[in-house]
């Protein structure tokens, strides 16, 4: 009688064990499968504000500022991100780095975008000049290296400001091919 429960165990304990696996193995690809999307051309952006659509734009804004994805962009100095409200408050400055990285990452989900373009970021730089943020040290350094041509932080820089912003969707893999993001700034920004 023994024999025949220790025979049983031998039967059981792998069987439960494979399940146990599978179910592990099933949860992480459908996780990733959430996170990634279906596939790359999945990726989409996202536009969100809390005041009511627009379909005129605002007396400030010239029609023509009106970009592809309906969000209305005012040019500062050729770039637009803060002009006409001062020094913007820490996560205004950390919402617009965030959405500057959105050019260079392949995110499920991306809400927003600043075209990341050697005005934008000597705009960005000056206004960290004139700025006194807690987090200085850690913008400076992205983006002087983005200046200087290096976006190979761009994941690491989107991930540490998306969680920094409680993000739960979207949450950065790799940085974009170059053709992808000529596709991203073709389908987002022109």
């Amino acid at each position: 009688m023994r024999q025949k429960k220790n025979k049983w165990l031998f039967v059981v304990i792998p069987f439960v064990m494979v399940i146990i696996l599978g179910m592990s193995f099933i949860t992480t690809e459908i996780e990733n499968v959430v996170e990634d999307g279906l596939n790359e051309k999945s990726v989409q952006v996202i536009e969100t504000s809390i005041r009511e659509p627009q379909t005129e734009a605002p007396q400030e804004f010239e029609s023509s500022e009106l970009a592809s994805n309906g969000e209305f962009i005012k040019p500062l100095q050729s770039t637009g991100v803060f002009e006409g409200i001062g020094l913007p408050e820490e996560d205004d400055y950390m919402n617009a780095i965030h959405k500057m990285t959105h050019q260079k990452v392949h995110a499920f989900a991306k809400w927003g975008v600043i075209q990341m373009t050697d005005e934008t970021i000597d705009e960005m730089l000056r206004v960290l000049d004139e700025a006194n943020y807690e987090h200085e040290t850690f913008y400076r350094e992205t983006l002087e290296a983005w200046m200087n041509g290096d976006f190979s932080n761009a994941v690491d820089v989107h991930n540490q400001l998306w969680e920094a912003q409680g993000g739960t969707i979207g949450k950065a893999k790799r940085l974009l091919t170059p053709e992808e993001e000529a596709e991203f700034i073709k389908n987002n920004l022109k």
